[in-house]
């Protein structure tokens, strides 16, 4: 009998724990629409299922970026940056960070290449790996979980904060409790002056400027929609909605010779994410969950294009998942370069003609 009460005590107490116990987080209402249906462009293939890869180079191999003579530059987990030339067979390490790269992006002259480092905030360095930090605060501030950038000419570099309350690898709980403490960012490497450009973003993630240059637009994870930012004359700090109401969380963007914008998207929505949107005190119970008990990303192979317009024209999936958290993808011609949260290796897609 008596351990029946003490089992009835620890029930009660749990209970109690996840329901009332404070979290001093602002777990904010969400409202979002009914995910799109999985048919017409969004109809699933396995396209993506059986990923050739370009062999181990590290943990989560998050962006790469690739320069006009075909050598690849990607970072892993802890903080090496490497590089491949078309014709190794082998990654080379170049320098280290003694952070997490995250986003990664060569200059249009290709002098530099330019690092979001979630830990260290922008950063740079040239082909030797002669690394330099360039910004790491705002305000006096630390900037928060730098996630990604684009270079435009001259040296101006657009990069987000994801946010300003969670480390890199917490973007899950960060996603979960979904306080919008993102920011889109300029940074002119000359003046080394820094403008904060869109403010509030719900997990601030993929930058890409337009082929015109004329915007720059960026992901937001957690309301499952991209943003735009005018850059040029009437349309200068005009913030408008580039594409909404995504099929699943968009990460990485990037444009590929068509001018069509490639969404990496980590995972499909997940409906009970979806029931809590709108649910802040049963959003928090879930927050008090064990770890295994949350809600997870989905493994599942999963890009998406969209047309200037910001309508999804073509979806390439993988639902084996063998290949999962896709997070970025970079094409050269008819072929796809795929970086990953989780993965060792940068996946590749050859299209069939």
């Amino acid at each position: 009998m008596r351990v029946r009460y003490i089992v009835l005590l620890l029930v009660l107490g749990s209970l109690a724990y996840l329901l009332f116990w404070p979290t001093g987080l602002n777990f904010p209402s969400q409202s979002f629409e009914e995910p799109p249906a999985f048919s017409g462009a969004l109809l699933p293939n396995t396209a993506l299922n059986n990923l050739q890869t370009l062999g181990t180079v590290g943990d989560g191999p998050e962006d790469l970026a690739i320069t006009s003579d075909g050598t690849i530059y990607t970072g892993v987990a802890n903080g090496t940056l490497f590089k491949k030339s078309s014709s190794s067979e082998s990654w080379q390490a170049i320098t280290v960070t003694y952070g997490r790269p995250l986003g990664l992006a060569f200059d249009p002259t290709e002098r530099w290449l330019y690092i979001a480092d979630a830990m260290n905030g922008l950063m740079r360095t040239d082909k030797d790996g002669h690394l330099e930090r360039l910004i790491d605060s705002l305000d006096g501030k630390d900037l928060g979980l730098v996630d990604d950038l684009a270079v435009a000419d001259g040296g101006i570099v657009y990069f987000t904060t994801a946010t300003t309350e969670w480390g890199w690898d917490e973007a899950n709980d960060a996603i979960l409790v979904g306080n919008p403490t993102g920011k889109l960012m300029r940074y002119t490497v000359r003046t080394k002056q820094l403008d904060v450009l869109i403010d509030d973003l719900s997990f601030a993630n993929g930058v890409a400027l337009t082929p015109d240059g004329k915007a720059v637009l960026v992901a937001e994870t957690g309301a499952y929609r991209i943003k735009r930012y005018g850059l040029v004359g009437r349309d200068s700090g005009r913030v408008t909605t580039f594409s909404k109401n995504l099929p699943g969380f968009p990460d990485g963007l990037n444009y590929d010779e068509n001018g069509n914008l490639w969404v990496s998207l980590p995972s499909p929505r997940l409906a009970t994410a979806e029931k809590l949107s709108d649910q802040p005190f049963w959003r928090q119970a879930a927050y008090k969950l064990p770890e295994q008990f949350k809600p997870k990303p989905e493994r599942y192979g999963f890009l998406v294009a969209l047309n200037p317009d910001g309508q999804i024209i073509e979806s390439l999936h993988g639902p084996d998942g063998k290949y999962a958290l896709m997070t970025n993808v970079v094409w050269r011609g008819d072929t796809a370069y795929i970086g990953s949260l989780q993965e060792r290796s940068i996946g590749v897609f050859v299209r069939e003609n």
